[in-house]
């Protein structure tokens, strides 16, 4: 056992790490025995994440392309990587498209010429977009293309011509009867055959836009949320007089008749005139990193593993702490330290992390939340431990982990490693 004499934090800022583009797994909720999301694929690698009306879209790690739900027009058959990986994925009604790490855009799925919303485009695209039966991709000039057909309540109409003007574009999103566009000073603009373009836009700057039936929704510079619509519409008026309060979001998308918001700690919030939060189950914990709705469902992304935070120094040596493999329930987790040379290692794991000076260095854990703690045997100045993870843990559960190990070069004294960020994944 590690005996620990603790400084005073001294309003420290407590480090944290990047989960930004770390793979994690999905979660998917919606009305009741909805098609996309009784059929959520398993796994912990996917990297990005998409929705169509009645069926979901993820990319894995290997740049590959996963569906599941509904598949009008073999939208389940999704394309190889044989031409290039694939970096961002979305989808209409009865078509989808997937944006190439050549930044080409493939489409699969119904396909009606001479509209053909779903044919190949060579771009060079930065973003793409895709809603009811028309597809829009942003050049990575900044300026568009449309190509498809509208139709849902509105005369079968081309969209080729209603890319909307005032490029260069930092997003264009593909809505009803309308192309929106966000421009580089983060004000806004819309075009096309649908009402939704004649309703006034609201004043900005945003950073974020998306767009569902005869409704948008923006995310404000200052982390608010503006949405506005059609009178009469299905969604209406619940999108404009439920939009979630607060200046903490950092994503927001829309669906058919409901739209999803991200908040900065990372739980999502819902809200639309098809919502109902009693039935739908929706998650209440965070730390999810992307959300895409869909026609009544909702898909997010929550990253798992372990990852690297802060330094924890103090001493002579330089202890490093790493993770072999993620953490996943019902199997074993092992973590590793190189840079010891006495023992034994003390491995210590909290539910909180910290920033307290200790020898000179820094305790990443908060001693108040301490689970556990195991010493291990240095070999060629490395320790390791292995840990069974019960399987009736919940899914995505973080706790930190740090290392400590003796000074060779000042008795008494304690090196510490840097911090692992843990978070279990199913």
């Amino acid at each position: 056992t590690l005996a620990l004499a603790l400084g005073a934090q001294d309003g420290a800022t407590i480090p944290t790490a990047d989960w930004s583009s770390q793979p994690g797994y999905l979660v998917a909720w919606g009305s009741p025995g909805h098609v996309a999301v009784g059929s959520v694929p398993s796994g912990s690698d996917f990297v990005s994440i998409g929705a169509g009306q009645f069926f979901g879209l993820a990319i894995r790690s290997d740049g590959s392309l996963v569906h599941w739900g509904s598949n009008p027009y073999g939208v389940a058959t999704v394309p190889d990587t044989s031409g290039g990986t694939f970096q961002q994925v979305t989808g209409g009604f009865q078509h989808a498209l997937a944006l190439r790490s050549d930044q080409a855009c493939v489409g699969w799925g119904r396909s009606d010429p001479p509209h053909d919303q779903s044919a190949f485009q060579a771009g060079p695209f930065q973003s793409i977009s895709a809603y009811e039966d028309f597809s829009v991709g942003l050049y990575l000039d900044g300026t568009g293309k449309a190509w498809g057909y509208q139709e849902g309540g509105l005369p079968y109409t081309p969209m080729a011509g209603h890319v909307p003007g005032g490029a260069p574009f930092q997003e264009l999103i593909a809505a009803h009867g309308a192309i929106l566009g966000l421009r580089l000073d983060g004000s806004l603009a819309i075009a096309g055959p649908g009402n939704l373009a004649a309703e006034p836009l609201p004043a900005g700057p945003f950073t974020a836009i998306d767009g569902g039936r005869r409704y948008a929704v923006a995310l404000h510079t200052d982390g608010s949320l503006r949405a506005w619509g059609v009178a009469g519409a299905t969604a209406m008026p619940e999108i404009e007089t439920e939009v979630p309060s607060g200046t903490d979001f950092v994503a927001v998308s829309g669906g058919l008749d409901v739209a999803a918001a991200l908040r900065v700690d990372g739980t999502v919030v819902g809200w639309g005139g098809a919502y109902d939060a009693a039935t739908w189950s929706p998650p209440t914990e965070g730390g999810f990193r992307q959300v895409a709705a869909g026609a009544n469902f909702f898909v997010a992304l929550r990253p798992c593993g372990a990852l690297p935070y802060g330094e924890g120094l103090g001493g002579a040596h330089v202890l490093t702490l790493t993770a072999p493999s993620s953490p996943s329930l019902g199997g074993t987790f092992t973590m590793e330290v190189t840079g010891a040379s006495l023992g034994p290692v003390t491995f210590a794991i909290a539910g909180a992390p910290a920033a307290l000076p200790l020898f000179g260095g820094t305790l990443l854990l908060d001693p108040g939340s301490l689970i556990l703690s195991l010493p291990a045997a240095v070999s060629a100045g490395a320790a390791t431990v292995s840990l069974p993870v019960p399987g009736t843990l919940p899914p995505g559960l973080e706790v930190r982990a740090q290392a400590f190990a003796p000074d060779p070069a000042v008795p008494g004294f304690v090196a510490l490693s840097n911090g692992l960020h843990l978070a279990l994944c199913p």
